[in-house]
């Protein structure tokens, strides 16, 4: 029996990395044409964990912004 995290979910290609689905659908918005399983670990490719640490480092240095503003 195959695991969900030996393909990448978005495309298919084969995994280099396991995200909790709840980090994917925070960094991801609404996937609602993806079936994602409401807990556990789901599979990434190279390029979309590329774009998933993009994602995601955009949001924390807003986050940090927001937040020296608020202690200056």
């Amino acid at each position: 029996m195959a695991l969900s995290r030996d393909k990448c979910v978005l495309c298919g290609k084969e995994a280099v990395r396991s995200l909790a689905t709840s980090r994917l659908a925070e960094a991801f918005g609404n996937l609602g044409n993806l079936k994602l399983p409401l807990k556990g670990r789901v599979g990434l490719c190279k390029e979309h964990y590329r774009l998933y640490k993009k994602k995601v480092k955009a949001e924390r240095e807003t986050s940090l912004a927001r937040m020296k503003d608020l202690y200056s």
